[in-house]
């Protein structure tokens, strides 16, 4: 990942944990109120003036700027000037695109632990073996060679993809361990945008996906559609309506108790202990597949940041000591 996609990446989260209880005081004031909340929503698909989300929300200029006074405290918004309109009108838009609040002290996790973070973008995959249909599309909803055609997966431009596709098949991510090589791993988190895939879009078009880390099974998510009708939050208006267009947030948990997808437990019998030997490793592995002999075999849609609903890349949080 690049030095200048990460800053991009930070620039549009804001970041708490209980080592900033003022600003986490502050973030839930800001949230609390449902005219700031729909403040938001208009912000989110573009930048208004004052006065027109005071026309928007239909309250006075003065209640409007108290309201966007406490989203900009809580750097949810930004308000700038617009010196060629008459009057230096200010301009409002988003700061912020996703919030992130960790329930525990990043600085101190039961007392001796430690966190390693990464964000993987979809398109830096470093092996396949997928069957088509199949292609990859940027964040402007340009398609990223000829779609159909396993061997695009080839092409150099693939670390921009936002959305990639396939029918059967696999994927494998490195992720580097550099940070947690031969410690003592307490949990491992894994989160993603997904969907299944087929022609066009089909809201109950069941797929089963599967999950590895080094060849070990985690486990098969079976998801339940293939979604569109409605364009995704960040999903280009360039692409075409027809087509798929966002996903599912899947939450990967494996600790001591099991492993969970979206906190329900997968009766596989496997804990964190079946997966230490990751710190043992040059790298870790991560595989996501779909087999074409399943019960499901209902193809995979992976979202990048930059389309669908959710704004983020395959997300990794390993707890360690």
């Amino acid at each position: 990942m690049s030095s200048n996609y990460e800053n991009i990446l930070k620039q549009k989260k804001l970041t708490l944990d209980f080592n900033n209880p003022d600003k986490i005081e502050e973030l839930a004031n800001a949230l609390n109120s449902p005219t700031r909340i729909k403040l938001l929503t208009y912000l989110a698909n573009k930048s208004y003036t004052v006065n027109e989300l005071a026309q928007l929300l239909k309250i006075s200029i003065s209640t409007a700027s108290f309201h966007i006074k406490l989203l900009k405290d809580a750097k949810l918004i930004n308000v700038n000037h617009n010196s060629s309109k008459r009057g230096n009108e200010k301009i409002i838009a988003l700061e912020k695109h996703t919030v992130e609040l960790f329930f525990s002290k990043i600085e101190n996790i039961e007392d001796s632990n430690k966190l390693f973070r990464c964000e993987i973008p979809i398109g830096s995959f470093i092996n396949f073996d997928i069957n088509g249909p199949c292609g990859m599309a940027d964040s402007k909803g340009e398609l990223i060679g000829p779609e159909g055609n396993p061997d695009i997966f080839y092409n150099y431009e693939r670390i921009n993809a936002e959305i990639l596709w396939f029918i059967s098949g696999s994927i494998n991510y490195s992720i580097h361990n550099y940070e947690i090589k031969m410690r003592e791993i307490e949990s491992i988190e894994i989160s993603m945008e997904l969907c299944s895939e087929c022609a066009n879009y089909n809201n109950n078009y069941k797929s089963d996906i599967y999950f590895e880390l080094n060849n070990n099974l985690i486990g098969t998510y079976t998801s339940l559609g293939d979604y569109g009708g409605r364009r995704g939050k960040y999903t280009p208006s360039s692409w075409p309506l027809e087509s798929t267009q966002y996903g599912k947030l899947l939450e990967i948990r494996i600790d001591s108790k099991g492993c969970f997808f979206n906190h329900t437990l997968i009766n596989n019998g496997k804990t964190i202990n079946d997966f230490k030997n990751i710190t043992c490793t040059n790298y870790i592995d991560f595989k996501i597949g779909v087999n074409k002999n399943a019960k499901y075999p209902g193809g995979i849609n992976l979202f990048g940041a930059n389309f669908g609903d959710y704004n983020q890349n395959i997300i990794f949080n390993i707890i360690y000591k």
